[in-house]
């Protein structure tokens, strides 16, 4: 009985180890062969030792049983000892199951770190300020920019707190919203003032939310802000510029109509229902249409601005007028701009401009009675400059003809006295009328050809024995690129060089008076802008009344008046011509030196042929040797320039000696000079002394004479007759003069 049941224990033991090595097998699929062997061994061994007992038969059957009983109970031990191995083999690895298992590992750590990666990339690209925090309010992460905008590194942001960073109100701010969010688990946003560590304040829009760990608890809070301080002061620009225009249109200043460009009024202000008598209720009723209210002769003037408005979106003002409510008319000034480009709305700004017509209407009536007034006073000033400047001139030409009689010394001064008292006071005469012509604008400029170095020449000519009674030098220097035939009004520019060689030479003593007239490089085609300058040696002007001169009846000191004579008027006629002829003058000076009057005028270049001389004539001139003797620079520069100009070779002394020293050295170089200019009044040798030391000369004495005198004195005709000069000229003197003057001394 015990062999039969240690036999069914061992065979029960035998049937589990199979079963439990197949079920570790097909659980594992993979085992490590030194196990399987061990068990199959013991299962081998176990089989093999009861078998063997069996094969003795009686005499051990004892023995059998009992091996087999110990057998069994073996066998069990063994299945009790491989049952909670089991699973231990099942959880125990391999080689390679560990290393491909590590492998797994190392490739999740790898992506976890590409996603730490792409995040930290993300929050660093992103134009926001990016944050993290714990739920202590302490920063665990940040990026770049967040950094930058507190001015702190990333090193002295993490693990520090909002109070490390910020003012206590905007900590304690900070905080409530962390709280909020870390408590309601919902999104915050919101638009906060914020100040940078330099004082500066910005607005920063905020958007904040919870952070939550695997399991979705709450472990703190993150978010982001971003700079809106240009959109915030844009919209309080906006609300600032809005109210602005909402009092505006609210005003009384102006009226203000938002209307359909089909007529329909779809608001206005009070001001505007002002300007055409109807009130708020007439508005609300839809009544009111701006082509009803306007007149039938304005509606082109709409209809012209509705055009330019669907073209442009905005038209230019324009005056037209509303009909009154009490049906009189409204005169005002409309300004309208589309509302929508494209649309039909539009916005329309309305003047009243009564008052306005009203003092145009008074300004007219005071004009044309003004120029009534200013004509009769030129009527008046003709009349009486005719009734006045009859008998002035019967006076000075009486006076003349007197003094051309034997008189008396004594009489011949009175007479002297009166004639210059007539002619100043016909001077005054003209001054006063040319002034008034200007003033009432009845000066009209002629357009003719002229030749300027004639015209000019004779205006500063007429002038000579004026400057020569008071032994000043008077001198006329036209540059040679200066055009001479031009087109102009001749009379007018000779009136204002005689005005200002005029007053030079009253307001000055000693020295000379120039006339320059030059080029200017900002001519256009066809015209020459020229400038030109009288300067004299004179008193001066002072720096503080510069511009005053050119005011009527003005003079630099109250005390030339006295001192000098005149009206005040003559500057005054002056900046007025060369207005007209589209110049401008202005002055420069220094007390005690002299002044220079600059003037400008257009002109335009003659294109007719100018009358020529023989072409033969000018050619004959051509390499003349000249000598030039005069004690004064600007006339020796003057005429060498000229002669130059002519093709002549000319040579320039300033005295007698000098000249005599070159006309012999020239003689003795075997180039003698073929003629000489000289000036009369000279100091120490005048030109008379030195043409006699000249002629004494032998080898000088044939030389061709031209002289040049500042005046006319009774015994000059006879002296120049008897020193056999040719020529004999008034300085200063013309280029034509003195061209002819040489070629008729030459014989050409």
């Amino acid at each position: 009985m015990t062999s039969i049941f240690a036999d069914l224990a061992t065979f029960a033991a035998y049937l589990v180890i199979p079963l439990l090595i197949a079920y570790f097998l097909l659980r594992r699929r993979q085992v490590h062969f030194s196990r399987v062997w061990f068990l199959l061994v013991l299962y081998l061994l176990v089989g093999g030792a009861a078998n063997l007992l069996d094969a003795f038969g009686e005499p051990v059957a004892n023995w059998a049983a009992a091996m087999k009983v110990a057998l069994a109970f073996v066998s069990w031990i063994w299945v009790l000892v491989l049952i909670p191995l089991v699973p231990q083999l099942l959880e125990a690895r391999t080689a390679e199951e560990f290393t491909h298992l590590l492998s797994k590992h190392e490739e999740a750590e790898q992506a976890l770190k590409e996603r730490e990666a792409v995040y930290k990339s993300l929050i660093e690209s992103l134009p926001l300020n990016v944050f993290r925090k714990d739920l202590a309010g302490r920063f665990a992460d940040c990026n770049q920019r967040f950094c930058d905008t507190i001015g702190k590194p990333r090193r002295e942001v993490i693990g520090k707190s909002d109070t490390d960073f910020f003012p206590p109100e905007q900590c304690s701010k900070y905080r409530r919203d962390d709280m909020h969010v870390m408590e309601t688990g919902a999104a915050l946003e919101d638009i906060e003032a914020y100040f940078k560590l330099s004082g500066e304040k910005l607005h920063v829009q905020v958007l904040k939310a919870p952070v939550r760990d695997a399991s979705g608890q709450i472990v703190g809070v993150q978010g982001m802000f971003w700079d809106v301080t240009g959109r915030i002061q844009a919209d309080e620009a906006a609300r600032r510029s809005d109210a602005r225009f909402r009092k505006l249109v609210q005003s009384s200043l102006i009226g203000v109509m938002v209307a359909n460009l089909d007529g329909r009024i779809l608001d206005a202000n009070d001001a505007f229902l002002s300007i055409v008598g109807y009130s708020s209720e007439d508005l609300a009723s839809n009544s009111l249409r701006w082509d009803s209210l306007t007149p039938q002769d304005h509606k082109a003037g709409d209809t012209a601005a509705i055009t330019q408005l669907h073209a442009e979106g905005t038209c230019e003002p324009w005056e037209k007028e509303y009909i009154h409510k009490d049906g009189h008319h409204v005169p005002v000034l409309i300004g309208v701009t589309m509302l929508e480009r494209g649309g039909e709305d539009c916005i329309c700004f309305v003047v009243d401009i009564r008052r306005q017509k009203q003092n145009e209407q008074e300004l007219k009536a005071a004009k044309e009675a003004a120029d009534a007034a200013n004509e009769a006073k030129s009527q008046f000033l003709a009349n009486m400059s005719h009734e006045v400047r009859t008998p002035m001139n019967a006076i000075i030409g009486i006076t003349e003809l007197v003094l051309s009689t034997p008189l008396a010394p004594k009489q011949a001064e009175y007479l002297r006295m009166v004639m210059q008292s007539a002619e100043s006071l016909l001077a005054v005469i003209n001054d006063v009328l040319d002034f008034s012509k200007v003033e009432s604008g009845r000066v009209e400029l002629e357009h003719l050809p002229f030749s300027l170095r004639e015209s000019i020449g004779d205006a500063v000519k007429s002038l000579a024995l004026r400057s020569h009674d008071k032994g000043l030098e008077l001198a006329l220097d036209v540059s040679p690129d200066v055009p001479d035939w031009l087109v102009g009004d001749a009379g007018r520019l000779r009136q204002v060089v005689i005005n200002l060689v005029g007053n030079a030479i009253k307001f000055t003593r000693e020295g000379e008076v120039v006339v320059a007239v030059r080029n200017t490089p900002s001519a256009a085609n066809g015209t020459r802008t020229l400038q030109f300058c009288v300067s004299d040696t004179g008193i001066g002007i002072p720096v503080d009344k510069l511009d005053k001169v050119f005011e009527a009846f003005e003079q630099a000191d109250a005390s030339t008046t006295r001192n000098y004579g005149g009206t005040g008027l003559g500057l005054a006629i002056v900046r007025r011509l060369v207005d007209l002829m589209r110049g401008r003058i202005w002055v420069e000076s220094t007390m005690g030196q002299g002044s220079r009057f600059y003037f400008t005028v257009d002109l335009e270049v003659c294109h007719e042929s100018p009358p020529e001389r023989p072409a033969a004539r000018r050619a004959a001139l051509k390499g003349t040797r000249a000598l030039i003797v005069d004690d004064n620079a600007t006339n020796r520069r003057i005429l060498d320039e000229v002669l130059k100009s002519w093709e002549l070779l000319p040579t320039v002394c300033e005295g007698a000696s000098e000249a005599l020293l070159q006309l012999r050295e020239a003689y003795h170089g075997g180039k003698p000079f073929e003629l000489l200019l000289s000036d009369v009044n000279m100091p120490q040798i005048d030109g008379f002394m030195l043409l006699e030391q000249v002629r004494r000369d032998p080898s000088l004495a044939g030389i061709t004479t031209i002289m040049l005198t500042s005046g006319e004195r009774e015994a000059d005709a006879a002296r120049c007759q008897q020193l056999g000069i040719a020529q004999r000229l008034m300085k200063p003197v013309k280029q034509s003069e003195l061209h002819d003057a040489i070629l008729d001394a030459l014989g050409v």
